[in-house]
């Protein structure tokens, strides 16, 4: 019984080992992004030369960004202002065909851009730009901040959609100026933005910086209109006990600032930022 057992882990494990050399060889059949395909062996392939150049990561196996660069458009401020922005959706412009150009595509009512979006696309770029230092990414990092920052209010909340024309959508409701889930997300992504720039880019930093201590206004307990000012209060939500001192009463929220505040905490430790992020989103075990 043995010997029938260690028969058949090893089958196993070739069946395994046969598998993946499967998966790599169409990995490496693929186009992914540029007319460049890579290769599992942590180099890649250029189609047009033919000619093979060191990868800089793995990473670059598995994340494409041709598709969210793609998503990348300038606007025109009514300021004259321009901005970057990346469409909330895209179509093929030929219908069916998605090898043809895609068209942005935004919402009549809302508009062509959020900061939600922008806010994650910055993140995926700082991730991207630690594992690879791309010089590319690093750039359209700086530039959906920029998108970011251009949508906070000056009392530190956030507007969320702009319109084709570059003007903001003040009055939609999933726009108007408010610190709810667009503004955690572009809390998120500035706080990420502050740990990549404050050694690279530290005047950069500190722009991040004086916008990220305008919604660290929003959080602090003092303020009346913060959700922390309820902090250890609960309320009755269909039967059950919540806290009541959420963002927009939502955990997913909260979280996504405990997140972004997290990472700016490593990298600047001070007692305000400590008291949001560590003590007032603590939720106590309800039995």
């Amino acid at each position: 019984m043995y010997k029938v057992k260690i028969i058949f882990v090893c089958l196993l494990l070739i069946f395994g080992y046969l598998l993946m050399q499967k998966i790599f060889a169409e990995m490496n059949k693929r186009n992914l992004a540029d007319g460049k395909i890579y290769k599992v062996t942590g180099e890649e392939k250029n189609t047009d030369e033919d000619s093979f150049a060191k990868s800089s990561s793995v990473y670059d196996l598995f994340v494409n960004l041709k598709h969210l660069n793609d998503l990348k458009e300038t606007l025109t401020t009514p300021e004259g202002k321009k901005i970057n922005i990346w469409a909330i959706y895209a179509d093929p412009s030929v219908p069916g065909d998605r090898k043809s150009p895609y068209t942005h595509i935004g919402d009549e009512d809302e508009g062509l851009a959020c900061v939600d979006d922008v806010a994650r696309a910055a993140i995926t770029y700082i991730k991207h730009y630690k594992y690879n230092n791309d010089p590319e990414s690093l750039k359209m990092a700086k530039e959906a901040l920029d998108f970011v920052m251009y949508m906070q209010a000056e009392d530190g909340q956030f507007y969320n959609f702009v319109f084709p024309d570059g003007s903001i959508n003040k009055d939609g409701h999933t726009s108007k100026k408010s610190f709810g889930h667009w503004a955690v997300e572009g809390l998120w992504g500035m706080c990420e933005g502050y740990c990549l720039f404050k050694d690279i880019d530290p005047s950069y930093a500190r722009k991040l910086d004086k916008h990220i201590q305008k919604s660290l206004t929003n959080l602090i307990p003092s303020n009346p209109d913060s959700p922390l000012k309820n902090y250890g209060e609960y309320k009755n939500v269909d039967g059950h006990s919540m806290p009541a001192w959420l963002i927009g009463d939502g955990s997913d929220q909260s979280s996504i600032a405990v997140a972004g505040l997290s990472a700016y905490y490593e990298a600047k430790p001070d007692r305000v930022t400590k008291s949001v992020s560590e003590n007032n989103f603590k939720i106590k075990r309800i039995n």
